[in-house]
């Protein structure tokens, strides 16, 4: 219920903040003489409360008429955009240049064309200023349109009509290239998502194919001077490609290059903090994968930096963003230093947090952190804590963790049952297991030799163990060199559990 259409009402009116809220009273206030419309009684009405309950509504505000609440919620939600638009006009520079492209529109319907044009050239330059290409692209078509219905002198000005054409052609393409980039960005990153990582020659050659397909697409178009997005989309693309052909290395550079392009334009870190604050959670994120300490330490501290110093210009979006990205970094830098005390203060820090809590996090993050939970209780040896987390995200519905992780989890839920002397629950896992992985690609030497082990030790006595789990530590010892063997040792450090148990 609470994602439907009819909630979009209360879900907005709970995410503004105090001066926004305080903002949309004296907005409304001005609407009307009447302190009683029922619009602002609805909107105290839905702000008061933690959930939507309609029929307090309608008894309050609609006589118990479900059409005429409707109405009025209607009514309520565009009248509340419109006072966050006054609001956040000069906070966001799209929103004040398509309010002056507004008010251009406006002087010309009235016949001030030049006033008009005047107005279009100030959005012009912030919209070069600010990397607002489409918006620039619009713009310029608007100032054609103008020229081309009215004799406004500008032909007396040397080469200005040329320069209006010209920069309107070089727009059209450096737009058409950025969106290209774009789409090959999203499609790389959609091609992970539905194969995972090219494992093997035949896997390789499948995605270049994919690449290469993708990439001809520019190749009949001419060449021209990149804008910042689409270098950032081709370094973002580059990343994922990379990574999914295992060359993390590479793909931690392409996420370095991204962050520095930002770092060279700073007015881009807050055109654009949400791309920034990626930037510097993917370079955290390889440099874990690949055991780069150094590295994943310095986007952490970055990362915290950029949030303490920039809080209070960020949307509200924004900040949820940067926050539970810094968060992961923190982990993840714990994580990689086997520093479980620190882990465990930033676990439980994040389990007061609202933002962090489970309904409010999207599926595949929400699942991410609690296998990072998982992870930290299963160091710590507690065991049942560990088991209340894998259960929870087993027992998800949709966006599940991918299946190299899912086996990683079904793999530490054994090993936990096995730890607590739950060996029936142990063997259930463990043969559940056994029969997904066979046909499952993802699976790895590391899960195939793990899972045999475990498959044994549920029948041996426990004084057999250290046998057991010595041979099994030596099986993985060659699999480091292999870079996916590698990442699922780092979600899943059987090593360690070996070593500290």
């Amino acid at each position: 219920m609470e994602n439907s259409v009819q909630d979009q009402c209360w879900r907005l009116i709970k995410s503004m903040s105090k001066s926004e809220k305080r903002n949309f009273k004296i907005y409304a206030k001005k609407q009307s003489n009447s302190g009683s419309l029922k619009f602002v009684k609805l909107f105290d009405l839905m702000d008061s409360r933690n959930e939507v309950d309609d029929k307090v509504l309608l008894k309050a505000v609609a006589d118990g008429k479900p059409g005429k609440l409707a109405n009025l919620k209607r009514h309520l939600y565009q009248k509340v955009l419109i006072s966050l638009r006054l609001v956040l006009i000069n906070k966001q520079e799209d929103i004040e240049i398509r309010q002056m492209v507004d008010f251009a529109s406006i002087l010309y319907g009235k016949g001030h064309i030049m006033d008009a044009l005047r107005m279009l050239e100030k959005a012009r330059v912030a919209a070069v200023k600010h990397n607002f290409d489409f918006l620039h692209a619009d713009i310029l078509e608007f100032q054609k349109l103008i020229e081309a219905r009215h004799v406004t002198r500008s032909r007396q000005v040397k080469n200005k009509m040329d320069k209006l054409v010209n920069d309107s052609q070089a727009r059209a393409e450096r737009n058409l290239h950025t969106s290209f980039q774009s789409n090959i960005n999203i499609q790389t990153q959609g091609y992970y998502i539905l194969n995972g990582h090219a494992r093997n020659e035949k896997q390789a050659k499948r995605f270049e194919e994919f690449w290469a397909v993708n990439r001809r697409r520019f190749e009949q178009y001419p060449l021209s001077e990149a804008t910042f997005f689409e270098r950032i989309n081709r370094m973002q693309s580059s990343m994922w490609r990379h990574y999914i052909l295992l060359n993390l290395e590479d793909a931690k550079e392409d996420a370095l290059n991204c962050y520095g392009l930002f770092c060279i334009n700073s007015l881009m870190t807050l055109r654009d903090p949400d791309s920034f604050v990626r930037s510097m959670y993917y370079v955290n994120a390889l440099s874990f994968l690949i055991g780069d300490i150094e590295n994943a330490v310095l986007h952490r501290n970055m990362l915290q930096k950029f949030y303490e110093e920039r809080h209070p210009q960020l949307n509200h979006n924004s900040k949820t963003n940067a926050l539970i990205y810094q968060q992961l970094c923190r982990l993840n830098v714990d994580l990689a230093r086997e520093d479980w005390a620190s882990a465990k203060r930033e676990m439980l820090r994040m389990k007061s947090d609202p933002i962090f809590h489970p309904s409010n996090l999207p599926g595949h993050r929400r699942n991410l952190i609690r296998y990072k939970f998982s992870a930290i209780h299963f160091a710590l040896g507690d065991y049942k804590a560990a088991i209340s987390q894998l259960q929870s995200i087993l027992n998800s519905t949709g966006s599940l963790l991918r299946d190299d992780l899912l086996i990683n989890t079904r793999l530490m839920l054994a090993i936990a049952y096995l730890e607590i002397d739950d060996f029936y629950m142990a063997d259930y896992v463990v043969t559940n297991l056994s029969r997904n992985i066979r046909k499952n690609q993802y699976a790895g030497q590391m899960h195939d030799r793990t899972l045999s082990a475990l498959r044994t030790m549920i029948k041996e006595e426990r004084r057999n163990w250290p046998l057991l789990l010595e041979d099994l530590n030596e099986a993985i010892k060659d699999l480091r060199d292999d870079p996916f063997e590698q990442k699922c040792l780092r979600f899943f450090n059987v090593a360690y559990w070996i070593d500290h148990r």
